[in-house]
């Protein structure tokens, strides 16, 4: 049997306005922007650097370069 790993993943507003804070090592995605950021366990969605995504869900290249 296959296993699903689902992310949690909303718009660029959304995550913005709520501010949450986010588990050690929880990764989250903006579904508009295709950037996310990993969570350190305390600190803040708005106060966390970005990592940024290009391609589709099926191809991800990832650009630590943001």
């Amino acid at each position: 049997m296959a296993s699903l790993i689902q992310l949690r993943g909303n718009t660029a507003s959304y995550w913005t306005a709520n501010n949450p804070v986010l588990a050690a090592r929880e990764l989250v995605i903006e579904t508009d922007t295709m950037r996310y950021k990993i969570g350190d366990g305390s600190t803040a969605w708005n106060a966390l650097s970005y990592i940024e995504l290009t391609g589709t869900f099926n191809s991800i290249t990832l650009n630590d370069d943001v």
